[in-house]
């Protein structure tokens, strides 16, 4: 499980709301079984959470200029 310490370094993970898509996938299954007739296809959007961990490399403000790119004379 991510979050729990379970992984190292500790990974980036989507927590997705699981209990409300289940609930709201049941509530359109009952009003099409209740009506009787097919339904038409619905968006449903639910926030997500985004955890960075560890495994993410952070961006920087500005770019990272290497010693081998410089040029030296």
């Amino acid at each position: 499980m991510p979050g729990n310490g379970s992984f190292s370094p500790e990974v980036t993970s989507v927590i997705q709301p699981a209990y409300q898509i289940g609930y709201q996938g049941v509530e359109l299954l009952l009003r099409q079984v209740e009506s009787g007739e097919p339904t038409t296809p619905v968006q449903i959007r639910l926030p997500a959470e985004l955890r960075v961990g560890e495994s993410t490399l952070l961006r920087r403000a500005e770019p990272v200029v290497s010693d081998l790119s410089m040029n030296r004379m």
